[in-house]
């Protein structure tokens, strides 16, 4: 079983986690998926408890222990997240 289908990760998740990992801020994230912040901010928290994380550290951590972010080669770039350097 997939980690998407274990904790219903969608698209939108993994590229929130991707960005929050890269280090944007909430502003960012919803500029970037073109989401008001009052949305951003209702699916971030929805994402937190659905992976069980308490704060942004530990959805990243989270994420990369559940295999949602990072591959086998372990490289954590932003090349790895969007095949582009």
């Amino acid at each position: 079983m997939s980690y998407k289908e274990k904790y219903k990760i969608t698209e939108e998740d993994k590229k929130i986690i991707e960005l929050r990992a890269l280090g944007y801020q909430d502003k960012e994230i919803s500029e970037e998926l073109n989401l008001t912040m009052t949305a951003f901010r209702y699916r971030y928290c929805k994402l937190l408890a659905k992976i069980g994380a308490v704060n942004a550290p530990n959805l990243i951590y989270l994420a990369f222990s559940m295999g949602i972010l990072g591959g086998k080669s372990g490289k954590r770039t932003k090349k790895s997240f969007y095949g582009r350097g």
